[in-house]
């Protein structure tokens, strides 16, 4: 009995052995857990984002498998990273994304787009109806009203009945017919709106791209020496965002001296799959999607053009020429903290993005979090704010405009390089344009148009425009025109104005085509090397003051040759 107890003992210790190696040569299995993570900073470039996910789990301890659901379809798989934070020893074994896509989502947002889009669709089907019917009901009228004229005339004008009969129902049916066009043209009102509505509808539908209804998911392989939470860090980077540089200028002309306020804004949109909301956001002026690398000069090459080919593409609409980017005209927002005064209220104060410069870019980090959704839209986010010198002048180009205008120089004294965007334009409160602007460097001018000034009136009247012949012994054989203006200023404002009146000669191609100025009353100012041909007056107007410029050039040309461009 004890020799048999041995040998069961024996066994069950080599059992045991035998366990105990199997799992110390088995490779350690990881459990899978799956990790919410959300986006908590954004760094927006000109041509994509760079996005950060936070999230944490309270892990056991040994190998574990964290799967990270929800990421963008968008998401450029090399760009993931992930950081971990964990009890000490905490061990990350690598992170990549899952090969299999979540299958697609149909969002409650897009049942209801496609419900209210069902619903807008059967409202123009039951007009079209009503339509159709009226058009029927207004042809069997007609019908009923020519047989109705046969008869009378069958039956002539001595049957007093009939004739009666067929006045009292043409007329009612005359009324019938226009109170059914009435009632179809109000109903063709309706399918416009609808239309209207039915293509507001699909433009939302089709902004939800597959990126949005498409999520992937990433997996990392962590071990913990002990339970505790785990903090980990998604970076990675998103294609389908962007934002440009928009500007609010504000001139102010009350006053002995005007200002002017600059608002750089920026405008950001986004379209990759994933709400940034509550987000810490940073503008780049970085593309880290555009080509890294030094192009190769050296790879160019002549040959002769294969005539087959050249017809294909353009047969296919090809070209050679790259696509132009189209600007959206972008309004502006102005970040400001309401700071409470006892003596009451005062203009608030005005918060800016942080500047960070560095050799190649800058960045600009918005003090305050956003919600940006992915919807494609524009969301307005104000960068910075600051008043700048200007120098006010009233201008006048009266062979293109009958008018005066406000220009502006601006003397940029920024700390930062002005980028080039769309600029909203303000006049003492009163908005009066956009345009556009390039990129200005520190201490760089530039002039601005803000409107016409109604209190100046400009008039243009052609004094002399004769063709005769010319007179030189070398010019027999031409002809000549010869061209007098003359341009009334009157200043309507209360006090003096400076006036600056520019006109310009036309300039030849042509050697044969010979331009020369006339009387010039009053004596212009001294042309400008850079600009040959532009005569400026520079003229100053008192209150209710009236002047006139005289304008005057002569062209001569070969007889019996026709120029283009001569008024």
């Amino acid at each position: 009995m004890e020799a048999i107890l041995k040998r069961i003992e024996f066994a069950v210790a080599a059992w045991l052995v035998v366990f105990l190696l199997f799992l110390f040569f088995v490779p350690r299995v990881f459990a899978d857990t799956t990790a919410s993570t959300l986006p908590m900073q954004v760094t927006v470039f000109p041509d994509s984002a760079r996005v950060v996910r936070e999230g944490s789990l309270i892990l056991k301890v040994g190998p574990q498998h964290i799967l990270f659901p929800d990421l963008p379809a968008s998401l450029i798989e090399s760009s993931l990273r992930l950081t971990v934070e964990g009890p000490s020893g905490t061990k990350l074994f690598g992170v990549g994304m899952k090969k299999e896509f979540t299958p697609e989502v149909v969002e409650a947002r897009t049942r209801k787009l496609k419900e209210r889009l069902q619903l807008l669709e059967d409202q123009k089907t039951d007009l079209v109806d009503r339509m159709e019917a009226r058009k029927t009901e207004i042809e069997i009228l007609k019908g009923l009203a020519k047989q109705g004229t046969d008869t009378a005339a069958k039956e002539g004008a001595t049957h007093t009945g009939t004739i009666i009969d067929f006045t009292h129902s043409a007329g009612a049916v005359g009324r019938r017919v226009a109170k059914l066009l009435a009632a179809s043209r109000l109903d063709e009102r309706g399918i416009r709106n609808l239309d209207l509505k039915i293509a507001a509808l699909n433009n939302q539908l089709n902004e939800g791209s597959s990126s949005a209804r498409e999520k992937r998911t990433a997996e990392a392989d962590i071990e913990l020496p002990k339970a505790g939470t785990a903090r980990f860090t998604l970076t990675y980077q998103v294609s389908g965002a962007s934002w440009s540089p928009l500007y609010d200028l504000r001139l102010e002309t009350e006053g002995v001296n005007p200002s002017l306020d600059m608002a750089f804004n920026a405008g950001i949109r986004q379209n990759t799959g994933e709400d940034w909301k509550n987000v810490m956001l940073t503008l780049s002026t970085s593309r880290p999607t555009e080509g890294t690398q030094v192009p190769d000069p050296t790879n160019w090459w002549l040959d002769f053009i294969n005539r087959q080919v050249l017809k294909a593409k353009r047969a296919f609409g090809m070209s050679y020429s790259l696509p132009r980017s189209k600007n959206a005209e972008l309004n502006n927002q102005i970040f400001s903290d309401d700071k409470d005064v006892e003596e009451g209220p005062i203009p608030a104060e005005v918060v800016t993005a942080q500047t960070v410069r560095s050799e190649y870019a800058m960045s600009f980090n918005i003090p305050t979090r956003r919600d940006i959704p992915s919807d494609g839209s524009d969301h307005r986010v104000g960068v910075s704010q600051k008043s700048h010198p200007v120098e006010i002048n009233l201008v006048s180009v009266p062979r293109l405009s009958q008018a005066a205008y406000l220009e502006a120089k601006i003397i940029y004294d920024g700390e930062q390089t002005l980028l080039p965007g769309l600029v909203q334009l303000f006049r003492d409160g009163d908005y009066v344009g956009t345009t556009g602007l390039e990129a200005k460097a520190p201490g760089e001018s530039f002039d601005l148009g803000f409107g016409q000034d109604d209190q100046i009136h400009v008039e243009r009247k052609a004094m002399k425009n004769e063709e005769g012949d010319a007179r030189g012994l070398f010019d027999v054989n031409k002809g000549e025109r010869r061209y007098h203006w003359v341009t009334t200023i009157a200043n309507y404002h209360t006090g003096a104005r400076s006036v600056e009146v520019r006109e310009q000669l036309p300039r030849s191609r042509q050697e044969k085509i010979e331009v020369s100025a006339g009387d010039m009353k009053p004596k212009p100012a001294v042309e400008d090397a850079g600009k040959p041909g532009l005569t400026v007056w520079k003229l100053v107007l008192g209150p209710k003051e009236k002047t006139k410029v005289d304008f005057a050039y002569n062209v001569k040309f070969p007889s019996g040759t026709q120029v283009v461009g001569l008024e």
